[in-house]
């Protein structure tokens, strides 16, 4: 019916076998992946490309959170002071932490362009939501993805996701139609 089943296959560890033969089942369904322990860690990025290799119905969101190892260990504390530890870490390593996260995604990406989506995979803890840590992942995402070959650089930051989801309008973009009064006619204001 059109819709996706999106999966965060390793929240339980009994998951992992079972999900290449349930996207294999019926590949009219689109799935939609992401974590790190889909590709098992974050030096093993080619079970996730065998993955998407073998499946043409399966594609990736890449975030910041689970990108890296150091992102996950930052991003997943529960305390709300862990927001500033995330800015800081972000300041003093921001250069280290993007050659990491080019060396350990580009080529996965470049090879599978149109099976990469870019995403922010943020719920709690609460911090994820201030002002200034969403400036900061937006601000290395778009480091990121400059860093990639621009045509797959374009697939992953959006096209992707147009062609999976249509494509995005603006509220302003959208036509509204308004009554003043209504059941008169001509409307006036």
């Amino acid at each position: 019916r059109g819709l996706f089943v999106m999966a965060h296959p390793g929240s339980h560890p009994d998951a992992r076998p079972g999900l290449e033969p349930a996207i294999a089942h019926d590949r009219r369904v689109t799935w939609i992946i992401h974590g790190q322990a889909v590709h098992s860690n974050w030096t093993r990025i080619g079970d996730l490309e065998r993955l998407l290799d073998r499946h043409p119905n399966l594609y990736y969101t890449l975030d910041i959170i689970e990108s890296l190892p150091e992102f996950f260990a930052l991003m997943k504390r529960l305390d709300p002071r862990s927001g500033g530890d995330f800015l800081r870490t972000m300041n003093r390593d921001f250069d280290l932490l993007l050659e990491r996260m080019v060396s350990t995604w580009k080529g996965a990406i470049e090879r599978h362009p149109d099976r990469f989506l870019w995403g922010t995979d943020m719920a709690l803890p609460h911090w994820h939501w201030h002002a200034s840590v969403m400036d900061k992942i937006m601000e290395f995402s778009r480091a990121f993805i400059g860093r990639l070959e621009p045509g797959a650089a374009e697939q992953y930051a959006y096209r992707n996701a147009e062609r999976l989801l249509g494509e995005c309008r603006y509220a302003a973009d959208v036509p509204v139609p308004i009554d003043v009064r209504p059941g008169s006619f001509p409307n006036t204001i």
